[in-house]
């Protein structure tokens, strides 16, 4: 009796003993370690997706909750301020520049009204927060999405316009748009705006010679 006893003790550890062993075995086992030779793109980590995707004014309506920036910014008058006069609204347009400059969003509703464009980048510069230094912004202008057709197209031309008028891209930013073939259509804004300003730079000195 004594010896079914002993046996059925016996069995009862053997599962232990035995994930002991393999236990001991894989913690002795030397570690494989994941490559660091993986590459990714210099150009566009997950992080830029935003770079890619339709910043439409059109599709807003149903997309924005009551309390986000750009329901905000639809109660901004955009008629021409020189005309009316100026409210609560312009004050707070003002004040939010620096962050409806990193608005996708914000920044397609406030190309479709030119008053309200030339407010945004008269604000800028009374701010001076240098839209030729901010990486973001410029990434932003030239943001393309894939059309139904299969046809990758610029979302902003009248902003990504007056910026090559008056501004030149940061040069990494620059590397990317002239790498990337999906901008090619915002590349062509920029290169046309960029030479329409030296034109005009060019007509200025020979004016003043």
């Amino acid at each position: 009796m004594e010896h079914y006893y002993l046996l059925a003790v016996f069995c009862c550890l053997l599962p232990f003993i035995i994930g002991g062993i393999c236990f001991a075995r894989y913690d002795n086992a030397p570690v494989q370690r994941v490559s660091s030779d993986i590459k990714t793109s210099p150009f566009f980590p997950t992080a830029e997706d935003f770079m890619f995707r339709e910043y439409d004014y059109d599709a807003f309506e149903l997309s924005h909750s009551l309390n986000s920036l750009l329901s905000i910014l639809k109660k901004v008058n955009f008629y021409d301020p020189q005309t009316r006069a100026i409210d609560a609204m312009d004050v707070w347009f003002k004040q939010a520049t620096h962050q409806l400059m990193h608005e996708g969003k914000c920044l397609a509703y406030i190309e479709h009204y030119g008053h309200l464009e030339d407010t945004f980048w008269l604000n800028m510069a009374e701010l001076n927060l240098r839209p030729e230094q901010d990486e973001t912004f410029q990434k932003l202008l030239i943001s393309c999405y894939k059309t139904s057709w299969g046809i990758w197209t610029r979302n902003f031309s009248n902003l990504l316009w007056h910026f090559g008028r008056n501004y030149q891209l940061l040069p990494e930013v620059e590397k990317i748009l002239n790498t990337d073939s999906r901008l090619k259509d915002a590349l062509r804004t920029y290169n046309s705006a960029r030479e329409s300003s030296e034109r005009d730079k060019l007509k200025a000195t020979n004016l003043n010679c």
